[in-house]
């Protein structure tokens, strides 16, 4: 199913760890929307179940040391498969939530050096996201039905909303605190708060991009760059 069941945060707790379940398939499934970023994807299935995301992966996946790292560039496969295997998605499909999943960029781009080109640093401290590592649309998120992340909001050259003109945001805007919905309890009411002052982020105001040329030149530029991504080509 596309959406997450909505039980009590207890009751979805037990149905993975208490009742004595082969573990071979997570009982409640929730794909990943379109062009969902993996952290997301991971975020709302943690709350399908009620959990906080750090903690339901250290207890779902104990050796995989899930959020130590930089889950959105998709360098390790063991864990793609992992989650493939859980929720009975194909690997494909949950690759596609990945920075890797871009046929347009190399896997070398994304472990041969500390940052990777074009791709937003996580910075992380202790599981925590110390430096601006993912933007949003408020706008985007107010039209989603269940609101989640994109995937192209951590690449570095997107850095404007071309359905809604307005500028992308990088934090909180009542209390600057980066984006970190892994430590959001599993009762939030909703993966848009934000983890420190649990501000809506929804409720934002992201600067309109006005009419300019320029920006409407950017606009452009920018999709047509994540077009080539997405085919491995671009005719300049």
């Amino acid at each position: 199913m596309t959406g997450c069941r909505h039980l009590n945060a207890a009751a979805r707790r037990s149905v993975l760890f208490e009742h004595g379940l082969s573990g071979r398939l997570w009982p409640i499934h929730c794909n990943p929307y379109d062009d969902e970023a993996l952290s997301s994807w991971l975020g709302r299935l943690s709350r399908a179940y009620g959990a906080n995301p750090i903690r339901f992966f250290i207890q779902a996946l104990p050796h995989q040391n899930v959020w130590r790292r930089d889950v959105d560039k998709g360098t390790d496969d063991d864990l793609l498969l992992a989650l493939a295997a859980k929720t009975y998605i194909p690997y494909k499909r949950v690759l596609g939530t990945t920075i890797r999943g871009y046929p347009g960029y190399l896997r070398e781009d994304l472990t041969g050096m500390p940052r990777s080109p074009w791709l937003l640093p996580v910075g992380l401290r202790t599981f925590t996201p110390c430096q601006p590592w993912l933007q949003y649309c408020p706008q985007c998120l107010q039209a989603d039905t269940d609101p989640y992340f994109r995937r192209c909001w951590r690449l570095a050259f997107v850095t404007v909303c071309a359905k809604h003109k307005r500028l992308l945001l990088d934090r909180c805007e009542s209390c600057s605190a980066v984006i970190n919905f892994q430590c959001l309890p599993g009762d939030a009411e909703t993966i848009t708060q934000c983890y420190h002052c649990r501000h809506d982020l929804r409720l934002a105001q992201a600067p309109p991009i006005g009419e300019s040329v320029e920006y409407d030149h950017l606009a452009q530029f920018q999709t047509f760059l994540l077009s080539a991504m997405r085919r491995r080509q671009g005719r300049l």
